[in-house]
């Protein structure tokens, strides 16, 4: 669907809604980077890091070794205290980009960090500043948010798909006279490359996301 790839560099953001693999879609990603040597960053608002460790175990990555090899850093970032973290993450992410050599980076989800912003204005300039550090740093960063409730193809505050170079969007599609809810993909923006355009199903399988792509939904 993306014709070969994420873009070296560029920034994702990834949306959708609770139970549509958003933190899996990441967590593969870093993954994916681990078996080609690329060093990770997987920065949570949501899950502590023992928690990722074993929900990466139980579909086969083995996040535990690739820690202890220095080849991955989880961290944890505490959302209700978004003083604190976003001070945290000025100061401290730009230093561990390059001296722990990371290429790619995921924040998951970005939601948390921008609930706790009163207005639409300081939402976008913190949000700015945090894009802005992962830019320079080079590292091909996902970013993933919860969906709005009044526009499933929007995130939760309709910022971060402005800010960001590719926009994926996860949906629950619940056609008649089905009885079960399908997950479908769609790749909704893009920079630098000729994507598709189709809306395609997948399922959150042992192996993390799979795409069906030859499958048409309706």
């Amino acid at each position: 669907m993306l014709g070969g790839g994420i873009p070296e560099k560029n920034i994702i953001a990834v949306l959708g809604g609770y139970g549509s693999g958003k933190t899996i879609l990441g967590m593969q990603f870093i993954n994916r980077g681990l078996e080609e040597d690329e060093r990770g960053v997987f920065i949570s608002f949501d899950e502590d890091e023992d928690k990722l460790i074993r929900i990466a175990s139980n579909i086969g990555w083995d996040f535990g070794s690739a820690i202890k090899d220095r080849m991955l850093v989880l961290i944890r970032l505490d959302a209700a205290d978004i003083g604190r973290s976003l001070t945290r993450a000025q100061s401290e992410l730009p230093t561990l980009i390059e001296t722990f050599d990371a290429k790619r980076i995921v924040i998951d989800p970005i939601t948390l960090f921008e609930m706790h912003f009163r207005d639409d204005e300081s939402r976008r300039r913190e949000i700015s500043k945090l894009c802005t550090i992962i830019q320079a740093s080079g590292a091909t960063t996902m970013l993933t948010s919860e969906i709005s409730t009044d526009n499933p193809f929007a995130s939760k505050y309709g910022e971060i798909e402005y800010i960001a170079d590719g926009v994926i969007i996860f949906q629950h599609i619940r056609p008649a006279p089905l009885k079960r809810s399908i997950l479908a993909v769609e790749i909704a923006k893009m920079r630098g490359v000729k994507h598709a355009r189709d809306v395609k199903p997948y399922d959150i399988t042992d192996k993390g996301i799979v795409v069906d792509f030859d499958a048409d939904l309706f």
